[in-house]
């Protein structure tokens, strides 16, 4: 059998159309461009900065709310590098201090009326567990009251300041000064 000449043109167009080499590449479209995003991209960025906006006035809020706590613990840094007269001295600075950080957290009603052995019960009931709660050897004498005997001079670094530094790191701000809500 004799191929036929067209028969075979035909073949060898039909393999030289066959052949990888002679294919043209994919035309791909261009990739997405980064700018503008896409409006979903917006949305979480704006979500995010709101979500940042409101931690950022929590913080400044909580911040102001807890001044009078940092006041108090400058007080007390003050009282303790101090040298006092006598124990009863610095004890009356350091139950000053507490009592009006006491009357800001728990307010004037549960406070204000406290002293003595009734100031002394407060402070261990509202001193957190595992803390010692601040104790004063000497009486706690009304403001204007000296003390009959002056004892041996004192630093502020005893018992009574370190005690009066944790339960004062123990207080949170109740209520904020600003808004009058409770804080978290």
């Amino acid at each position: 059998m004799t191929a036929n000449p067209a028969d075979l043109a035909q073949a060898a167009d039909l393999a030289q159309a066959a052949d990888l080499a002679n294919l043209a590449d994919i035309v791909l479209t261009a990739p997405p461009p980064w700018w503008p995003p896409a409006p979903g991209v917006w949305i979480v960025a704006g979500a995010l900065v709101a979500a940042l906006a409101v931690a950022l006035w929590r913080c400044l809020r909580r911040y102001q709310a807890n001044a009078f706590l940092r006041r108090a613990a400058v007080e007390l840094d003050a009282v303790a590098a101090r040298s006092w007269p006598d124990a009863a001295a610095m004890e009356t600075a350091v139950s000053s201090i507490l009592k009006r950080v006491a009357l800001v957290v728990y307010g004037r009603g549960q406070v204000a009326e406290l002293t003595g052995a009734a100031w002394m019960e407060f402070l261990a009931r509202t001193t957190p567990a595992g803390r010692a709660p601040p104790r004063f050897t000497a009486p706690l004498l009304p403001p204007g009251d000296k003390p009959d005997s002056v004892g041996a001079p004192v630093d502020g670094k005893g018992a009574p300041v370190a005690a009066a530094r944790g339960w004062l790191h123990a207080r949170k701000a109740r209520k904020s000064r600003l808004a009058g809500k409770e804080e978290a």
